[in-house]
């Protein structure tokens, strides 16, 4: 089975799921976090492995709440913004370009790729070590306005992802490790 067709169980609202795959899901989240109209294809890539890593690790490690039991994802910024609404064929287009992929971990595992719209890394070509969202610096998260200019400049998605989250590998990558 692909990791795309894997169900998954949203907390829309307190007294609303969604039940469906995660490359459905995917359809409503990558363009409810990036603008899918005017971003370039490779954030938008990048946005769609790092959200389907989160949604995969996320179906492993669920949230438990009350007077519903256990949910996989809530559908705002406690985890991924997710509105079905906001489907746009460019963002449905990179979840298809990227589908079934998604970041390992050390152990092989689904990776918990977090993201953030400002980082305030240093090492961000957008933020340059301040403005990040809250005034805080997130490390190890995906700046997605960084994202944007990293593709900008003629970076891929892995490199975009790499660039935020380390010396990561991915799920297709086999023996040889792969960079496009």
């Amino acid at each position: 089975m692909s990791v795309d067709s894997l169900m998954i169980l949203v907390l829309i609202s307190p007294t609303e799921l969604w039940y469906g795959t995660v490359g459905e899901y995917l359809l409503g989240v990558v363009p409810s976090e990036m603008i899918a109209g005017s971003w370039h294809m490779e954030a938008l890539r990048a946005q769609a492995v790092a959200a389907r890593s989160f949604a995969m690790w996320r179906i492993e490690h669920p949230h438990e709440v009350d007077g519903i039991g256990k949910v996989h994802i809530y559908a705002d910024t406690r985890d991924q913004v997710f509105n079905e609404d906001k489907i746009h064929e460019r963002s449905s287009q990179a979840v298809a370009d990227t589908k079934d992929v998604y970041i390992l971990d050390a152990d092989g595992s689904p990776f918990m790729a977090q993201y953030v719209s400002r980082c305030g890394r240093t090492d961000c070509p957008l933020c340059a070590g301040a403005n990040g969202f809250d005034g805080k610096t997130w490390d190890g998260r995906m700046c997605q306005y960084g994202a944007w200019i990293l593709a900008e400049q003629g970076k891929t998605w892995r490199e975009i992802l790499r660039h935020y989250y380390g010396d990561v590998k991915f799920s297709d990558e086999g023996a040889e490790n792969e960079t496009e």
